[in-house]
Protein backbone atom coordinates (compact mmCIF):
# COMPACT_ATOMS: atom_id res chain seq x y z
CA UNK A 1 0.00 0.00 0.00
CA UNK A 2 1.53 3.52 -1.02
CA UNK A 3 2.59 5.48 2.12
CA UNK A 4 1.06 9.05 1.86
CA UNK A 5 3.41 11.80 2.75
CA UNK A 6 3.50 15.30 4.27
CA UNK A 7 5.44 18.45 2.97
CA UNK A 8 6.89 19.89 6.26
CA UNK A 9 8.78 23.12 6.15
CA UNK A 10 10.15 24.86 8.97
CA UNK A 11 10.19 29.02 8.69
CA UNK A 12 13.98 30.08 8.53
CA UNK A 13 15.44 26.52 8.02
CA UNK A 14 17.14 24.31 4.95
CA UNK A 15 13.60 22.13 4.27
CA UNK A 16 13.00 18.40 5.55
CA UNK A 17 12.62 15.31 3.73
CA UNK A 18 9.00 14.39 3.36
CA UNK A 19 7.83 12.10 6.26
CA UNK A 20 5.40 9.55 6.23
CA UNK A 21 2.02 10.04 8.14
CA UNK A 22 1.25 8.31 10.83
CA UNK A 23 -2.39 7.63 10.33
CA UNK A 24 -1.53 4.98 7.65
CA UNK A 25 -2.12 2.49 9.78
CA UNK A 26 -5.82 3.43 9.75
CA UNK A 27 -6.49 2.93 5.87
CA UNK A 28 -4.87 -0.45 6.33
CA UNK A 29 -7.00 -1.38 9.24
CA UNK A 30 -10.31 -0.13 7.15
CA UNK A 31 -9.13 -2.71 4.16
CA UNK A 32 -9.18 -5.51 6.37
CA UNK A 33 -12.46 -4.64 7.62
CA UNK A 34 -13.88 -4.48 4.40
CA UNK A 35 -12.33 -7.66 3.52
CA UNK A 36 -13.76 -9.65 6.62
CA UNK A 37 -17.02 -8.01 6.01
CA UNK A 38 -16.93 -9.85 2.40
CA UNK A 39 -15.63 -12.99 3.68
CA UNK A 40 -18.66 -13.16 6.22
CA UNK A 41 -20.91 -12.16 3.58
CA UNK A 42 -19.85 -15.23 0.78
CA UNK A 43 -19.67 -17.73 4.02
CA UNK A 44 -23.43 -16.46 4.51
CA UNK A 45 -24.61 -16.77 1.01
CA UNK A 46 -22.98 -20.11 0.56
CA UNK A 47 -24.38 -21.69 3.85
CA UNK A 48 -28.09 -21.10 2.21
CA UNK A 49 -27.07 -22.63 -1.22
CA UNK A 50 -28.48 -26.12 -2.03
CA UNK A 51 -25.67 -28.82 -2.36
CA UNK A 52 -26.13 -28.93 -5.79
CA UNK A 53 -25.53 -25.07 -5.91
CA UNK A 54 -22.26 -25.15 -4.20
CA UNK A 55 -20.83 -27.65 -6.70
CA UNK A 56 -21.21 -25.58 -9.39
CA UNK A 57 -19.99 -22.35 -7.84
CA UNK A 58 -16.96 -24.36 -6.73
CA UNK A 59 -16.56 -25.05 -10.47
CA UNK A 60 -16.67 -21.35 -11.86
CA UNK A 61 -13.93 -20.63 -9.11
CA UNK A 62 -11.79 -23.82 -10.57
CA UNK A 63 -11.92 -21.78 -13.58
CA UNK A 64 -14.07 -23.99 -15.06
CA UNK A 65 -17.37 -21.74 -15.62
CA UNK A 66 -19.11 -23.56 -19.00
CA UNK A 67 -19.18 -27.32 -17.12
CA UNK A 68 -21.06 -25.10 -14.48
CA UNK A 69 -23.12 -23.04 -16.92
CA UNK A 70 -24.32 -26.26 -18.54
CA UNK A 71 -25.19 -27.90 -14.97
CA UNK A 72 -28.07 -24.94 -14.52
CA UNK A 73 -29.55 -24.51 -17.70
CA UNK A 74 -29.32 -28.01 -19.44
CA UNK A 75 -32.38 -29.64 -19.37
CA UNK A 76 -34.52 -32.40 -20.90
CA UNK A 77 -36.73 -29.83 -22.48
CA UNK A 78 -33.84 -27.87 -23.36
CA UNK A 79 -32.01 -30.98 -25.02
CA UNK A 80 -35.27 -32.13 -26.98
CA UNK A 81 -35.49 -28.46 -28.37
CA UNK A 82 -32.12 -28.35 -29.47
CA UNK A 83 -32.20 -31.86 -31.09
CA UNK A 84 -35.41 -31.26 -32.90
CA UNK A 85 -33.66 -28.26 -34.27
CA UNK A 86 -30.28 -30.44 -35.06
CA UNK A 87 -32.42 -32.83 -36.77
CA UNK A 88 -34.15 -30.58 -38.94
CA UNK A 89 -30.94 -29.01 -40.04
CA UNK A 90 -29.91 -32.84 -41.24
CA UNK A 91 -29.25 -32.68 -44.78
CA UNK A 92 -29.94 -36.34 -44.96
CA UNK A 93 -33.88 -35.80 -44.73
CA UNK A 94 -33.72 -33.01 -46.81
CA UNK A 95 -35.53 -35.08 -49.47
CA UNK A 96 -38.67 -35.49 -46.97
CA UNK A 97 -39.13 -32.14 -46.09
CA UNK A 98 -42.18 -31.53 -47.74
CA UNK A 99 -43.99 -35.26 -45.98
CA UNK A 100 -42.11 -34.54 -42.52
CA UNK A 101 -42.75 -32.53 -39.60
CA UNK A 102 -40.07 -32.57 -36.30
CA UNK A 103 -41.37 -30.69 -33.05
CA UNK A 104 -40.30 -30.79 -29.50
CA UNK A 105 -42.77 -31.68 -27.11
CA UNK A 106 -42.00 -31.15 -23.56
CA UNK A 107 -38.59 -33.45 -23.37
CA UNK A 108 -39.36 -35.76 -26.39
CA UNK A 109 -38.96 -34.99 -30.21
CA UNK A 110 -41.97 -36.52 -32.07
CA UNK A 111 -40.87 -37.36 -35.91
CA UNK A 112 -44.50 -37.21 -38.36
CA UNK A 113 -43.59 -39.10 -41.74
CA UNK A 114 -47.25 -38.27 -43.39
CA UNK A 115 -49.39 -39.39 -46.21
CA UNK A 116 -49.67 -37.54 -49.63
CA UNK A 117 -52.59 -38.48 -51.92
CA UNK A 118 -49.77 -37.90 -54.93
CA UNK A 119 -47.05 -40.38 -52.65
CA UNK A 120 -48.74 -42.59 -50.31
CA UNK A 121 -46.84 -44.42 -47.66
CA UNK A 122 -48.24 -47.56 -47.60
CA UNK A 123 -50.69 -48.94 -50.12
CA UNK A 124 -54.07 -48.20 -50.32
CA UNK A 125 -56.06 -49.62 -47.60
CA UNK A 126 -53.21 -51.98 -46.25
CA UNK A 127 -50.80 -51.94 -44.24
CA UNK A 128 -47.36 -52.54 -46.85
CA UNK A 129 -45.09 -50.04 -47.34
CA UNK A 130 -44.79 -48.72 -50.64
CA UNK A 131 -41.70 -47.48 -52.39
CA UNK A 132 -41.42 -44.46 -51.27
CA UNK A 133 -42.35 -45.40 -47.64
CA UNK A 134 -40.13 -47.65 -47.49
CA UNK A 135 -36.75 -45.39 -48.51
CA UNK A 136 -38.72 -42.52 -46.04
CA UNK A 137 -37.98 -44.96 -43.25
CA UNK A 138 -34.54 -46.55 -44.46
CA UNK A 139 -33.31 -42.58 -44.50
CA UNK A 140 -34.98 -41.85 -41.02
CA UNK A 141 -33.78 -45.16 -39.58
CA UNK A 142 -30.01 -43.71 -41.14
CA UNK A 143 -30.20 -40.86 -39.26
CA UNK A 144 -31.56 -42.20 -35.68
CA UNK A 145 -28.84 -44.76 -35.83
CA UNK A 146 -26.49 -41.61 -34.30
CA UNK A 147 -28.11 -41.49 -31.18
CA UNK A 148 -29.50 -43.49 -28.67
CA UNK A 149 -32.75 -42.33 -27.66
CA UNK A 150 -36.04 -44.68 -26.85
CA UNK A 151 -38.25 -44.68 -29.43
CA UNK A 152 -41.78 -45.03 -29.83
CA UNK A 153 -44.07 -45.60 -32.82
CA UNK A 154 -46.94 -44.56 -33.17
CA UNK A 155 -49.51 -45.50 -36.59
CA UNK A 156 -52.38 -42.67 -37.57
CA UNK A 157 -55.11 -42.98 -40.08
CA UNK A 158 -57.61 -40.01 -41.09
CA UNK A 159 -61.12 -40.25 -40.23
CA UNK A 160 -62.92 -41.82 -43.01
CA UNK A 161 -64.11 -45.48 -42.06
CA UNK A 162 -62.83 -48.20 -43.43
CA UNK A 163 -64.17 -49.50 -46.90
CA UNK A 164 -65.89 -53.25 -47.27
CA UNK A 165 -64.06 -56.08 -45.02
CA UNK A 166 -61.36 -54.30 -44.77
CA UNK A 167 -59.79 -53.73 -40.77
CA UNK A 168 -60.92 -50.84 -39.59
CA UNK A 169 -58.37 -47.81 -38.54
CA UNK A 170 -57.74 -49.17 -35.15
CA UNK A 171 -56.23 -52.33 -37.04
CA UNK A 172 -54.86 -50.78 -40.04
CA UNK A 173 -52.85 -48.17 -37.83
CA UNK A 174 -51.26 -50.44 -35.71
CA UNK A 175 -50.34 -52.37 -38.52
CA UNK A 176 -48.75 -49.46 -40.45
CA UNK A 177 -46.86 -49.21 -37.27
CA UNK A 178 -45.64 -52.73 -37.06
CA UNK A 179 -44.75 -52.14 -40.84
CA UNK A 180 -42.86 -49.34 -40.04
CA UNK A 181 -40.74 -50.95 -37.07
CA UNK A 182 -40.02 -54.17 -39.34
CA UNK A 183 -38.57 -51.56 -41.70
CA UNK A 184 -36.34 -49.39 -39.28
CA UNK A 185 -34.84 -52.50 -37.96
CA UNK A 186 -34.11 -53.69 -41.76
CA UNK A 187 -31.95 -50.48 -42.13
CA UNK A 188 -30.30 -50.78 -39.30
CA UNK A 189 -31.74 -49.42 -36.51
CA UNK A 190 -31.33 -51.70 -33.27
CA UNK A 191 -34.60 -53.72 -31.95
CA UNK A 192 -33.56 -52.68 -28.09
CA UNK A 193 -34.11 -48.84 -29.19
CA UNK A 194 -37.92 -49.62 -29.56
CA UNK A 195 -40.29 -49.06 -26.66
CA UNK A 196 -43.60 -49.34 -28.30
CA UNK A 197 -45.71 -49.81 -30.87
CA UNK A 198 -49.12 -48.19 -31.06
CA UNK A 199 -51.92 -47.81 -33.42
CA UNK A 200 -54.17 -44.51 -32.58
CA UNK A 201 -56.26 -44.58 -35.67
CA UNK A 202 -58.15 -41.18 -36.12
CA UNK A 203 -57.67 -40.14 -32.72
CA UNK A 204 -54.98 -37.90 -32.64
CA UNK A 205 -55.09 -35.73 -36.31
CA UNK A 206 -51.89 -34.12 -37.48
CA UNK A 207 -54.56 -31.36 -38.66
CA UNK A 208 -57.81 -31.59 -36.47
CA UNK A 209 -59.33 -28.75 -38.37
CA UNK A 210 -59.14 -31.58 -41.35
CA UNK A 211 -59.93 -35.03 -40.19
CA UNK A 212 -59.74 -36.67 -43.38
CA UNK A 213 -56.67 -35.09 -44.70
CA UNK A 214 -54.14 -37.32 -46.27
CA UNK A 215 -51.50 -35.95 -43.86
CA UNK A 216 -52.89 -37.66 -40.84
CA UNK A 217 -51.86 -40.59 -42.10
CA UNK A 218 -48.84 -40.74 -40.98
CA UNK A 219 -46.37 -42.69 -38.72
CA UNK A 220 -44.84 -40.95 -35.73
CA UNK A 221 -41.31 -41.59 -33.90
CA UNK A 222 -41.09 -40.18 -30.67
CA UNK A 223 -37.67 -39.99 -29.73
CA UNK A 224 -37.59 -39.98 -25.48
CA UNK A 225 -34.65 -37.61 -24.79
CA UNK A 226 -35.07 -38.03 -20.90
CA UNK A 227 -34.49 -41.91 -20.18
Amino acid sequence: MALAYADRRDRGRRPRAPGPRLGNWKLAYADFLTALVALFLVLWLVSDTPAGGRTDIAEFFRGEPEAATLAVTSTPEAEAAELAGALRATRRLTDLNNRLQILAHGDRVRIDLFDRTSDPLFESGGAALTASGRAGMAELADVLTTGNWPIEIEGHTDAFPAIGNGPDNWSLSSERAHSARRALLTAGLAPARIRAVTGLADTVPLRPEEPHLAANRRITLVLQVAQ
